[in-house]
């Protein structure tokens, strides 16, 4: 009841040489990472280990419910993948303007069908829980975000085509992940927010099919995750192009009716939501942010137990997990502690009082 979970990504430590893409040159951070991959650093797995480690234990000390490792080894949660995936070249680069002109990069480009290779995310996984006995969540890029974000000079106008081999690469991904025993696993589909209709008609549909074949492992939790997009650089909104909020309105009664779907993901801190945003989640479980990734203004433990409670009357808390409202890799290290240590306080303090209410 009422877990607490991290979206994705947390602040990577200062020894931690792996380029960020809000920080080392937005347009050009694929050309940085993919140098960074190609080093023969010595010290590189050693510090890629300690950070995991460093975030998977603070995590665990500041009592989230369900970890991840905080992304550590991404410059960016979409190249990542996209460098482990056949059909994509991660070398030779090409402007792409994204998000409806939010920003620009030098992107990854489709040049053939696109295919699994090895799985690369299990070892990564299971690295992050020699360090806790709890469960580390792991998150993948979705299609439709992905398509909107790289180059794609191989399908053209074959929307069904690529959807069909991209959902069939991320979900081998995702098959043996739950093989090997991670039991929560997240879709990311941020651009559902910026292209509803696209969802509508088509991303919905493959998100299903991206999480088929686990009837084996029932245990496994699927999630999606939707935003409306956030800026390159702290306290600062002011001329970024976010998707509307009353997306949720449109794609949420959708989502709730898919099978293979356990919670949905949306943010709620940086602009709070029309409540009947919550009342379209009737069967699905929500995950509802509750800490802004954009701001260093750290929420109050009052502050996220008030809006928790709102939405509460609408959702149930055995529907309900909670979390900051998207990835932190932006924030200083001791302001995304101070943030979660306040949302899980705030999570204590309502289980103690539900529990209290029962008990009387």
């Amino acid at each position: 009841m009422l877990q607490t979970t991290l979206i994705g990504s947390y602040p990577k430590p200062e020894y931690l040489e792996v380029p960020d893409w809000w920080k080392d040159k937005v347009h050009s951070f694929v050309k940085l990472y993919v140098e960074y991959l190609r080093s023969n650093d010595a010290m590189k797995d050693y510090n890629e280990l300690r950070a995991t480690k460093d975030v998977i234990e603070s995590l665990d000390k500041i009592g989230v419910d369900v970890l991840t490792d905080g992304e550590i080894r991404r410059a960016d949660y979409i190249s990542y993948h996209c460098c482990h995936l056949d059909g994509i070249d991660s070398h030779n680069l090409e402007e792409k303007v994204c998000r409806g002109g939010a920003y620009s990069y030098l992107s990854p480009v489709i040049k053939s069908p696109v295919a699994a290779k090895k799985p690369f995310l299990v070892s990564e996984i299971l690295t992050a829980e020699l360090f806790t006995s709890k469960p580390v969540k792991v998150q993948l890029p979705g299609p439709v975000t992905i398509r909107d974000t790289i180059i794609d000079s191989h399908y053209g106008d074959d929307l069904e085509s690529y959807m069909k081999d991209m959902s069939a690469a991320l979900n081998a991904e995702i098959v043996s992940l739950a093989k090997s025993g991670v039991k929560y696993i997240q879709i990311d589909e941020p651009v559902f927010a910026r292209q509803p209709d696209l969802a509508l008609d088509t991303g919905i549909k493959y998100l299903n099919d991206i999480f088929s074949g686990l009837e084996e492992y029932p245990d496994v939790v699927k999630m999606v995750h939707i935003c409306c997009g956030y800026p390159d650089s702290l306290n600062n909104e002011t001329n970024y192009k976010r998707a509307s909020p009353e997306a949720y309105n449109r794609l949420l009664p959708a989502l709730d009716e898919i099978d293979n779907l356990d919670y949905i993901c949306i943010e709620d801190a940086h602009r709070y939501n029309d409540m009947s945003v919550f009342e379209c989640c009737k069967k699905k479980g929500l995950v509802l942010g509750v800490t802004k990734i954009a701001s260093t203004t750290v929420e109050t433990v009052a502050e996220i137990k008030d809006r928790i409670k709102a939405v509460m009357e609408i959702i149930p808390p055995t529907r309900l997990m909670i979390s900051p409202d998207c990835g932190m890799m932006m924030l200083p290290i001791r302001i995304a502690e101070q943030k979660l240590e306040n949302m899980v306080l705030a999570v204590a303090e309502i289980r103690d009082e539900l529990l209290a209410g029962v008990s009387s």
